[in-house]
């Protein structure tokens, strides 16, 4: 089931590729939605269930001393994958307070269609 789990943080990364294609400065409905999206798949997969699989290796650790340089080795990286995925939950959280703080949530969808999409990767006129 930690295998499961592991992977299942792969989703994340979709989507912050959508993110990305839509621009990371995007106010369309599209952009709130998947802005929406990644916390709440973040939260889940990457915060609340990394921890769990974490718990579960200590617990393997401890209980089969015949694989104890591998799993301590692989509890240490681990613990700091956590730490890593804690610094950029940080970070989603202050952009999802500076999102409800401010003017942002007021979408104009004509206004969108009229501006079109502003991307990185976009050709300059």
């Amino acid at each position: 089931m930690a295998t499961q789990i592991v992977m299942g943080t792969e989703i994340t990364n979709v989507i912050l590729i959508i993110r990305d294609r839509l621009g990371k400065n995007s106010t369309s409905i599209a952009a709130l939605i998947n802005s929406i999206c990644l916390f709440v798949f973040y939260t889940l997969l990457r915060v609340l269930m990394m921890p769990i699989v974490w718990t579960q290796m200590c617990y393997r650790l401890f209980t089969a001393p015949e694989k104890i340089f591998p799993y301590a080795i692989t509890v240490i990286l681990f613990a700091l994958i956590i730490g890593l995925n804690f610094f950029w939950y940080s970070l989603i959280l202050k952009g999802a307070l500076n999102l409800i703080k401010s003017e942002k949530l007021d979408v104009d969808i004509d206004l969108e269609k009229e501006k079109g999409r502003d991307h990185q990767d976009d050709p300059k006129p």
